[in-house]
């Protein structure tokens, strides 16, 4: 159980003397002297800092310190702290999360994960450059969509409603990007849309893309981090967010590095179909007593994530849209340019999509 410090704040102009002060909480025979701290990123969501001790160097701390909406005045349902910390706190019991050793007013730190994020949009040099480990990415979405939400501990699937409460309650008008009533128009379109499937509950992740998934290539290990989204969604959703990500690398100009080639739009269609094959696998061995996957289930669930495809775009657009007063920090690109641009992205792919489902 990790220790919860409700008093303890650790802020940007101080932060490595408050790192200290929490150390003493859970690291007491660690001596400042020999106490080694860095920060590692600094995006618009979190801060987080590398601390670790001389003697003991493979006992690794990361602390997370929040920055998202801790200063605003924006009220989004969908974005909630004390279900962050819940969730990170029950993923390391069924362990698909590191040890987390406290939580503290502002955030918590948890045992530094070994590896690399599979991309690093603000330093191109932290990132993996090992080929995409697809495969044991669709199997930990399979174990993460597993995880069993009939004792309520994940609470329900409000998904859809928290979204729309994002542009209904106290959202301000953003015309420059989208208008609001369209979006909502839209939004209850693609709803009315996803009825029509049947859509499995499940624990998502909520922004599935390469910069939160962490590979250890020598222990063939995936985790996933950066949990401020997570929720009880559908099952298409986080599928479909990893996917989303290929086919918006021109929105950010680090995508035109040579380093991004392998995440090229035209590999979009075979990446898709290795993630839903080991998925699917995977999701039979751990819910379906192993039973072959059939043809039938490998299209169903590429149409499902087809539809959710427009969702995640809806999804990202109308939350980053919320968040734009707040500052994004060292992330690449203009945030409206980069949100006309989906915004636009929606609109090329929203007929094609509904065409190829039959939905119109």
């Amino acid at each position: 159980m990790a220790l919860h410090l409700p008093e303890l704040s650790i802020q940007a102009d101080s932060y490595e003397n408050d790192i200290k002060i929490l150390l003493k909480s859970i690291k007491p025979h660690w001596n400042e002297e020999k106490i080694g701290i860095k920060k590692l990123t600094g995006g618009y969501s979190c801060t987080t800092y590398y601390v670790n001790w001389e003697n003991e160097p493979d006992d690794a701390i990361t602390v997370r310190v929040r920055r998202l909406l801790v200063t605003s005045n924006i009220n989004l349902p969908i974005i909630n702290p004390n279900y962050e910390v819940m969730l990170v706190e029950e993923l390391a019991k069924a362990g698909l999360f590191a040890k987390v050793y406290a939580v503290f007013q502002n955030g918590y730190c948890y045992q530094y994960i070994q590896g690399k994020p599979l991309a690093n949009l603000t330093d191109l040099s932290k990132a993996s450059t090992d080929e995409l480990p697809v495969e044991y990415i669709a199997e930990k979405t399979a174990e993460l969509h597993s995880l069993s939400l009939e004792d309520g501990r994940f609470g329900k699937n409000d998904f859809f409603e928290h979204l729309k409460t994002c542009l209904t309650d106290g959202y301000k008008e953003k015309s420059h990007i989208a208008d609001k009533d369209t979006l909502l128009k839209e939004l209850n379109e693609v709803i009315d849309y996803t009825k029509r499937f049947d859509l499995k509950d499940v624990l998502c992740h909520g922004d599935h893309n390469l910069g939160n998934i962490i590979w250890n290539s020598e222990k063939e290990k995936i985790t996933f981090i950066d949990w401020e989204l997570g929720h009880v969604g559908y099952q298409p959703m986080d599928i479909a967010n990893f996917l989303m990500f290929f086919n918006m690398m021109d929105m950010i100009p680090a995508s035109d590095a040579e380093e991004f080639q392998k995440f090229a739009p035209k590999r979009v269609k075979d990446l898709e179909k290795r993630f839903i094959v080991t998925y699917l696998n995977t999701w039979s061995r751990l819910n379906n007593n192993g039973l072959p996957v059939t043809d039938g289930e490998v299209e169903d669930l590429e149409q499902k994530v087809s539809l959710f495809g427009l969702v995640c775009t809806l999804y990202m657009l109308i939350l980053c849209t919320a968040l734009e007063e707040i500052d994004f920090v060292d992330f690449p690109t203009d945030s409206t340019k980069m949100l006309q641009k989906m915004y636009e992205y929606y609109w090329i792919v929203k007929e094609p999509t509904l065409q190829k489902l039959k939905l119109k």
